[in-house]
């Protein structure tokens, strides 16, 4: 690695460091730090610790422009009329439209403080047809963005602080007051006569969601089927608007342009028509890129190609590396905070790799006698060298990419090497160039041509996905991500950087990295021993799922809730089975049949499969009926049904498994759903088993449940209360609440503290949550 990128790899490790901070430091601190930290870039020995601290602090400082440019306090959670324009290209669910929007209004004086502000909008129903670039005035409810607080690797909070959203919300109703505005992207208008190509024959296409990804960037359409089954395969990257798209759409102006100007030599006398040509190159590049909406692969590409350029405009000869890094440097400088996105990572290591990959390529040497000199046998030379590049690439990427893939969260597709290795020639040779020539030679080949041309495309997409579908159906196609897999990956591309490329520096900053990565990781591990259990309540919104594990074995009472194909519940429950080698449940309970109790269990059921299933209400749910006095023991602690029969006039609620978990140590009540008239009935049947540890607050806090008689028998230490934040039902009510203040309960509050880890241990209860261990100042904007 040259000096000039590693530090620049230093700069953006510093700019990502920022989003690790608890607390975010003061101005005048970041002030003070940057003026020591420019001081540090003139000592050669502390350079990149200057250029460390100076990303952190110039991060630091783009953090409190966006926390000081957020929607006010005032403006949440009441009816807004403003006019918006529509930011980027719009998502369209099975259910909803997902846009970004500016806030413009101007005319009332009271909105005045919310202009030019950039929030994310949902709108359900009967939606209409929405494009970028696009004035409307809609009547909307803003809120603070806030995502499912687990420990896992993706936080949806610090992926919208990053994109400079601040607030959230849905629209009531709207209507379109104009079709483009000053904030659409110039190349929208460029490019319109060629975007209406995809727009008249996507809709008749098998994969027209694909083809238009491909050809203008717009992924909206592409299913959640479509994108689990190409992370499933490693194929998500060719259906993203990359440095392939863009250096294509380059190429493909650029070579047209550089012929042009051989006509024309007296354009080309005091300016190499090269570099012409290049110039028209980029600019396409650039309005290629602005269609796309600029994602950070995208301006990635474009910021290496004009850097390139203006090489080539001061006659200086400069490496794929300095190119690179000052890609990086300018990403730093223009958008800090996207640093700590997975995306800018993943496309600026994947760049590097190749290039190191191309290092041991093998070129055809003059006079090499193994073919005879004949044209088809060089033609065959090249094939086969270029072959065992494309190869030599797909190892470089798989093993070099899985340290930043485990990291963020994404699983690691085995079989992506193989797959990429004919999908890529496809896509890069074929697919791409015909999608291009039905967008861009639509006038050349008429409207036939583009529909046959755009069929071709479309059939072997089908091909390509068709193989994709085969190889995801094998099992153990994917290896799970974790925090150790991250850190031992690194440590053998730590170790590749030692012995290949003698870069002792890269060396033991990947060694740093990894072992700071392998302490987090330990930390978060815990062992249990026979007698001890854990309570792990994940933070689910509104509803309910808890992991109970033993030293052997894990049972989940309910899933929580499922919107469309996500379910909150399942990336941190594939987490903590993880953590314990596992990948399956032993039992599954679901406590009634309610959406916000089950709504995953089909998912569930499918990723995780159950040893075991019960449920409260089996002839909705499936499963085993959870019957009064069921009970099993799993490494000595005992787990038993106690709520009474139900009958036939019990209402849903009511009708919820009430599971007692024992163990020498400690004791808990799961209640799901139940209400007071299934309280006393509990009293009655089960009184002198009720008093526990732990009490999972029933109907998450509701006035229905909870009743005196009921907390006074089971006088709970800790109350475990699972609900959305600011949710429609008002969950807990404050009489509720002051029960449990009474009793001096220590109620955890998912919505408050995020994740709730219990464990049951001889000395006592442990007790840890999101909030104190994993807290960022991103989560603590009221």
């Amino acid at each position: 690695m040259s000096c000039r990128l590693f530090l620049a790899f230093c700069l953006c490790l510093g700019a990502c460091a920022i989003m690790m901070a608890r607390e975010l430091p003061g101005r005048d601190a970041l002030i003070v730090l940057g003026i020591f930290s420019t001081a540090l870039c003139f000592k050669n020995a502390l350079r990149p610790l200057g250029f460390f601290l100076f990303g952190f602090c110039w991060a630091g400082w783009q953090a409190h422009s966006v926390i000081d440019n957020r929607v006010p306090e005032s403006f949440l959670g009441q009816d807004l009329t403003l006019s918006v324009t529509v930011h980027n290209l719009v998502k369209r669910d099975s259910d909803r439209l997902v846009f970004d929007a500016i806030l413009e209004e101007r005319a009332p004086e009271i909105y005045r403080e919310i202009s030019e502000k950039k929030v994310r909008l949902s709108w359900y129903g009967d939606t209409p047809n929405m494009a970028i670039g696009e004035r409307w005035r809609l009547v909307v409810r803003l809120k603070r963005p806030r995502g499912y607080r687990n420990k896992t690797s993706f936080d949806y909070e610090r992926y919208l602080f990053a994109k400079q959203i601040t607030a959230k919300g849905y629209v009531l109703k709207g209507q379109r007051l104009e079709s483009e505005s000053a904030l659409t992207p110039a190349g929208r208008h460029i490019f319109r006569p060629f975007i209406s190509v995809l727009d008249e024959h996507s809709g008749v296409l098998g994969h027209g969601s694909m083809i238009r990804a491909l050809g203008i960037g717009d992924r909206s359409e592409i299913s959640t089927a479509q994108w689990s089954l190409l992370r499933r395969v490693g194929l998500s990257h060719l259906v993203a608007i990359s440095g392939l798209h863009i250096g294509l759409a380059a190429l493909w102006i650029s070579a047209p342009a550089a012929g042009a100007l051989r006509a024309m030599p007296q354009i080309t006398t005091g300016i190499p028509r090269i570099f012409l040509a290049a110039l028209v190159g980029v600019g396409v590049a650039y309005i290629y890129a602005d269609v796309a909406g600029f994602p950070v692969s995208a301006l990635r590409a474009y910021l290496m190609a004009a850097a390139a350029l203006t090489a080539m405009a001061l006659l200086r000869r400069i490496g794929l590396e300095t190119i690179l890094a000052a890609c990086m440097v300018l990403m730093v400088i223009l958008d800090p905070l996207v640093v700590s996105l997975p995306g800018f990572w993943l496309s600026v290591a994947a760049v590097w790799l190749i290039s190191h990959a191309l290092r041991y390529r093998q070129k055809p040497m003059k006079g090499d006698s193994t073919f005879p000199q004949h044209r088809s046998f060089r033609l065959l030379k090249k094939v086969h060298v270029g072959f065992i590049d494309l190869i030599r690439v797909q190892l470089f990427l798989f093993f070099g990419l899985i340290p930043i893939l485990a990291f963020y969260g994404f699983p690691i597709p085995i079989a992506g090497p193989l797959v990429n290795l004919a999908a890529v020639p496809i896509f890069t040779l074929l697919i791409i160039p015909l999608i291009f020539l039905a967008v861009f030679g639509g006038s050349l080949i008429g409207e036939h041509g583009i529909r046959l041309v755009l069929e071709g495309a479309d059939f072997l997409i089908e091909v390509v996905l068709g193989v994709a579908r085969w190889v995801s159906n094998f099992e153990g196609a994917l290896i799970a991500p974790s925090m150790f897999l991250a850190c031992m990956s690194l440590v053998g591309v730590a170790l590749w950087a030692l012995l290949y490329l003698r870069d002792k520096k890269l060396t033991l900053v990947l060694a740093l990295i990894s072992i700071v990565w392998f302490s987090l990781s330990e930390r978060g591990e815990s062992t249990l021993a026979p007698g001890e259990f854990s309570i792990t309540t994940f933070d689910v919104g509104q509803g309910l799922a808890v992991l109970i594990q033993t030293s052997g074995h894990d049972v989940l009472y309910d899933t929580g809730p499922q919107f469309s194909d996500f379910a909150p519940v399942v990336e941190p429950l594939r987490h903590s089975l993880q953590t314990r080698g596992k990948n399956s449940l032993d039992v599954l309970i679901a406590s009634h049949a309610a959406q916000d109790h089950f709504g995953a269990g089909v998912r569930v059921m499918k990723d995780f499969k159950p040893r075991t299933f019960f449920s409260g209400e089996p002839q909705k749910t499936g499963g085993k009926h959870c019957a009064p006095d069921l009970n099993w023991t799993f490494d000595r602690v005992s787990f038993l049904f106690i709520q009474p029969e139900a009958g036939d006039r019990v209402s849903a609620n009511d009708r919820s498994c009430v599971l007692l978990v024992s163990g020498p140590y400690g004791t808990a009540l799961f209640t799901g759903d139940i209400e007071r008239r299934m309280e006393y009935r509990l009293l009655r049947r089960s009184g002198a088993l009720l008093e526990v540890d732990v009490l999972q607050i029933p109907h998450h806090g509701s006035k229905t449940s909870s009743a005196r008689d009921f907390l006074a028998a089971t006088r709970p230490q800790i109350g475990l209360l699972s609900r959305g934040a600011k949710n429609r039902f008002g969950h807990p009510h404050e009489d509720v609440l002051s029960r449990y203040a009474a009793l001096e309960t220590l109620v955890l509050d998912t919505a408050r503290v995020g994740r709730i880890d219990l464990i049951s241990r001889l000395s006592g209860w442990e007790v840890e949550d999101f909030a104190e261990t994993s807290q960022r100042f991103y989560h603590s904007i009221p």
